[in-house]
């Protein structure tokens, strides 16, 4: 997109190149059919926008003192039209003007500022750029593509300009680019997960197995092996750090434990239960169903 000059009366037109077409700023449009304001142009061009068609009108991003700023731009046959709308002392010789212009572009083939493409490169930059909005949406959300289209006056790729697909394809690939990719994990060496799995270990010894202390030493072992800390499921959101739990071995020891339990409690008396190892009447309740569970099913 390229700018040259056009100058009617006291308005100098800095003229918007694209497609080897010429269009005109809004706002000088307005000083060249004497509004005191741009907004009334603007106004002008809302009362009557569904006269207006793509190829009449267009906002784009123009380099201005404040940076890229979205401008409302006319081509000539738009310019024209908003002149006929237009109930102002200079309306009728701007029209006259720009319908001289428009004879002059109809007698000179159009050139383009862009450079012509073979049509097996464009092809290739359709695919190319059809990759690449997928991964911006996926990336982003559907909204960062559907604004990618709206910054090149396209409702849809196909739409998008032929000239254009170089531009597109570096836009992309430049929000593409800018995305910050998440530091990889830093693995743990076999000796730092043993450590810090022994220290883990040692740590709930310290506190009753029903206290809110042990609770979340659990839950911190349970994140560092990419489970939920309340749930004890798999999570998305956890990475592994520490490998799984190995089972529990059923030690002799542990085995006569649980078998003086079964023998003692699985009856259901863990009221006598919670007595016996001063612990809350819910906890043995839970400890009881275990019990009678377990003995049930090596019957």
């Amino acid at each position: 997109m390229s700018s040259t000059a056009l100058v009617f009366q006291s308005t100098t037109f800095n003229v918007i190149d694209r497609a080897g077409r010429p269009w005109l700023r809004g706002r000088q449009i307005a000083d060249a059919l004497g509004y005191k304001r741009a907004r009334d142009l603007n106004d002008l061009y809302t009362r009557n926008a569904e006269e207006f068609t793509d190829s009449m009108s267009a906002v784009v991003k123009l380099p201005s003192a404040g940076g890229l700023q979205s401008t409302r731009i006319f081509s000539l046959r738009g310019a024209h039209l908003l002149a006929m709308f237009a109930n102002t002392s200079k309306a009728q010789a701007f029209r006259r003007w720009v319908l001289d212009i428009l004879d002059r572009e109809a007698a000179v083939p159009p050139v383009s500022t862009f450079k012509v493409l073979p049509e097996a490169d464009g092809y290739e930059l359709y695919q190319e750029a059809t990759a690449l909005l997928c991964k911006l949406g996926g990336a982003h959300g559907r909204g960062a593509a559907i604004t990618m289209l709206a910054q090149f006056d396209a409702r849809n790729l196909p739409a998008v300009a032929r000239e254009r697909l170089p531009e597109f394809v570096a836009a992309c690939k430049k929000v593409l680019g800018a995305t910050t990719s998440p530091a990889p994990t830093p693995a743990l060496t076999p000796q730092q997960a043993e450590e810090i799995t022994q220290r883990i270990d040692n740590l709930a010894r310290l506190f009753h197995p029903h206290s809110q202390p042990f609770a979340d030493v659990m839950g911190i072992a349970r994140a560092l092996r990419g489970l939920d800390p309340k749930l004890g499921a798999r999570a998305p959101a956890f990475v592994p750090l520490l490998p799984d739990a190995a089972p529990t071995v059923e030690t002799p020891l542990r085995q006569q434990v649980v078998q003086t339990l079964r023998a003692e409690y699985s009856h259901g008396d863990y009221k006598a239960l919670a007595r016996d190892l001063g612990i809350h009447e819910s906890s043995a309740k839970k400890i009881v169903g275990r019990l009678k569970l377990g003995a049930a099913c090596t019957r």
